[in-house]
């Protein structure tokens, strides 16, 4: 089974710029202090005028959201900053406190569902659902087939990280799908920090790793390890510069064969892309008002060959692969 290598998307509307919040609001606290985020009344700021409405705050959160990640225009959020941005948003709609206390203590029920059956995967178990099961069963066999505690521990981190992406595809509509509005995004909202944080950890591992024992070569760990480690490198689209490094590193072993010359060149396109420079293989696109694109080639008319060099189909034939949900209404 081929892993996904998904990029995770902010949920849209995120990042407005917008002055510093006014001193009534304890924005820094609470953007600090998840619990203190997750308790906080937003809906009480109804009805307060100019810098201390809920919009005029929920602006300069962004705006400081913003800046708390660098400038970044896409980044994981924090529970914090997920509990302070959607609290206001919720505020700024006009909901009452009753409301948000219902919501919150739904979504708090739905990710404490999800933590639950996330374990559950990791120490071997099924979800109920068939098609995820059959998935998650390979990777299980290669954590119990893996032959060393270095090589196991970095199949338990894959399974977790294809555990959430698959989720993300699934099983989260049957999670959502008789939510309201409100709940679902607040859901949504903390489910994507909750797999944020869970992809750091494991760039924090693989890190630590390959400082202290050097790459999961395919001579000396396997082809199974060696594309495992490459899909925690991959996700770990927070720290391009880590990324570059890695990709540095792969182009040595690609050329003795000693990494796979596939996932190379998905590394490749995937530094390429979050550089903002044009991709050379072609393997990183998305839809776009129902269709497929795929983002900007160094050289159009030599993809293919270049696609072929590493194994890789014909770009037609890989973008025939996805398919785009055409927009409603």
């Amino acid at each position: 089974m081929r892993r996904l290598a998904m990029r995770w998307l902010v949920l849209p509307g995120a990042f407005l710029l917008g002055g510093a919040a006014p001193a009534e609001f304890p924005l820094q606290h609470l953007l600090n202090d998840a619990k203190a985020a997750q308790v906080f009344d937003y809906p009480s700021l109804r009805g307060h005028q100019d810098a201390q409405s809920p919009q005029a705050l929920l602006t300069a959160t962004r705006s400081a959201i913003k800046q708390r990640h660098g400038g970044q225009e896409e980044s994981c959020r924090t529970t914090a900053e997920v509990w302070v941005e959607q609290g206001l948003t919720t505020a700024s709609r006009g909901d009452d406190s009753e409301g948000w206390r219902r919501d919150r203590t739904a979504a708090e029920k739905l990710m404490m569902r999800f933590q639950t059956l996330r374990q559950t995967v990791l120490d071997g178990g099924q979800t109920g659902d068939a098609e995820m099961d059959r998935e998650m069963a390979v990777i299980q066999r290669d954590v119990a087939a893996a032959p060393t505690p270095r090589a196991k521990a970095l199949e338990r981190r894959v399974l977790s990280d294809q555990f959430n992406r698959r989720f993300g595809m699934g099983l989260q509509k049957e999670f959502t799908k008789t939510l309201p509005p409100t709940t679902h995004n607040l859901f949504d909202a903390l489910l994507l920090s909750n797999i944020c944080d869970d992809d750091h950890r494991n760039l924090e591992w693989i890190k630590d790793q390959i400082e202290q024992s050097g790459w999961f070569s395919i001579s000396r760990d396997g082809p199974t390890a060696d594309q495992d480690a490459w899909l925690l490198v991959q996700h770990a689209d927070d720290d391009v510069a880590y990324q570059e490094k890695i990709l540095s590193l792969l182009t040595d072993l690609r050329a003795h064969g000693d990494t796979s010359a596939k996932d190379y060149a998905y590394l490749y396109d995937r530094v390429a892309v979050n550089r903002e420079r044009p991709q050379r293989y072609g393997t990183q696109g998305g839809c776009k008002n129902g269709e497929r694109f795929t983002a900007p080639l160094e050289d159009p008319t030599k993809v293919d060959a270049l696609r072929a060099e590493v194994g890789l189909k014909p770009l037609a034939e890989y973008n025939a692969l996805f398919r785009c949900r055409k927009p409603t209404g």
